[in-house]
């Protein structure tokens, strides 16, 4: 609607200093929008890695790469960060800066009292539905959410339009997906629209392990330590490891995982078909 084209950009300069930094720009003239470019800084209470000694977290350019793509919603641009090839201390962060102004207005820490927990997505940006929630997949870390804790490793997250989180499923075997280095969040996540049944609002996502999560976003299921029998589906042995988001076209849902084939499973009242329909000659690897 403004004609504008968000860009983050990362720098190293004299000192050495790391600097990312917001563009807005005019995709008529490339001129820059809004004030802009604004430096990129954020810190959040928290006694995680990296903290100042005074009770904040602190956000530093040299330890993190902004990796997942941008999402624009609610009229609010969402940039979020992983690490540089696991290289500790680092955190996952969701930073958001207003569309027209360009000051930041959320900041979301994964990991605020641990580490890790990085944003990464394979380069696939969070994802938003029609009533404002943000939805992301994030990789190894600590997590004490299930215990009241504020932490968010290895989850399928919602959060509210300020990014707040509101609720969260995280599968039952994720101290060994942290242990293995089988990221849940090496995908997006695929919000696919409205389906008939009992679960109108789902959320499609996929793991380095293989595994293939039908959420529900209306109640994600939190943790439980036995079995993932709080989700619609968890299923495993369909699809190789998945470094890719899943997509939705027509009633089908299309998988393309590491060392397979693209393979294409329907859907059946909000839950998935165990045999593909249809799938490519060709192996990616």
């Amino acid at each position: 609607a403004t004609a504008t084209l968000y860009v983050v950009a990362y720098t190293r300069e004299p000192g050495p200093v790391f600097v990312y930094r917001l563009h807005a720009l005019d995709i008529r003239t490339g001129a820059e929008k809004f004030g802009g470019p604004v430096r990129i800084n954020a810190k959040v209470l928290g006694s995680g890695v990296a903290h100042d000694g005074t009770g904040n977290v602190v956000f530093d350019p040299l330890r993190h790469l902004q990796r997942a793509g941008l999402l624009l919603a609610n009229g609010v641009v969402f940039v979020a960060f992983a690490s540089h090839g696991d290289i500790l201390p680092y955190h996952g962060w969701l930073l958001g800066y207003d569309g027209l102004t360009l000051q930041q207005v959320a900041v979301f820490n994964v990991t605020p009292d641990g580490e890790a927990g990085a944003i990464w997505q394979s380069g696939a940006a969070p994802a938003a539905d029609a009533a404002g929630n943000i939805f992301l997949m994030t990789g190894n870390g600590t997590f004490s959410a299930a215990a009241g804790g504020r932490d968010f490793g290895n989850s399928f997250v919602k959060l509210d339009r300020n990014a707040t989180p509101v609720d969260f499923f995280l599968p039952f075997n994720q101290a060994t997906l942290r242990s293995l280095d089988l990221d849940v969040g090496s995908g997006g996540p695929l919000l696919l629209p409205e389906q008939p049944g009992s679960h109108p609002h789902v959320l499609i996502g996929g793991s380095k392990e293989g595994r293939i999560y039908f959420v529900d976003r209306d109640a994600m299921g939190g943790f439980r330590s036995q079995d993932d029998s709080q989700v619609i589906e968890a299923a495993v042995g369909l699809i190789g490891s998945l470094f890719s988001t899943p997509a939705y076209w027509s009633g089908m849902v299309y998988f393309v995982a590491s060392n397979d084939t693209l393979k294409a499973f329907p859907l059946f009242s909000g839950s998935l078909g165990t045999v593909p329909v249809s799938q490519s000659s060709t192996q990616f690897g």
